[in-house]
């Protein structure tokens, strides 16, 4: 699976996300994180396919699994972080999606993501001040 793009296994491993078998979604869960470690660009690509499917567990399994990959990028990948921010920001926090999403987890996910390019110094196009106020006043 290292090498797959994301429309391979790890696009099966998404869709075993929606299973009720919690021992299951944790190894599929385990799995992605070094997938995406390995190919930050296809974890990328494999949230951009599969978040705007109309299943809310496994929108909230696989953005549980971004934070993972985020924080175990080298630095020389910054530009991969500074894009997987930018997924968020438009993907949670943009205007018309953030009134409409309740899940307070993919809220606080998104908002790790925001931080950690923050902290890795990739603002380069990211907003100052928006990540602190998800939603809220500017």
């Amino acid at each position: 699976m290292r090498t797959d793009t994301h429309e391979g296994l790890p696009l099966l491993f998404a869709w075993s996300l929606t299973t009720v078998d919690e021992s299951l979604r944790y190894h599929c869960r385990q799995e992605l994180t070094t997938w995406g470690k390995e190919n930050p660009g296809e974890f990328l690509k494999l949230l951009e396919l599969t978040y705007p499917t109309d299943d809310p567990q496994m929108k909230e399994e696989l953005v549980m699994v971004a934070p993972g990959v985020a924080c175990l990028l080298e630095s020389e990948k910054g530009a991969l972080l500074a894009a997987l921010a930018r997924w968020a920001l438009t993907e949670i926090f943009d205007d018309g999606k953030i009134q409409t999403l309740q899940n307070i987890v993919i809220r606080h996910i998104g908002r790790i993501i925001i931080e950690r390019a923050f902290h890795h110094g990739l603002n380069g196009g990211l907003p100052a001040r928006r990540h602190t106020h998800p939603g809220g006043p500017e």
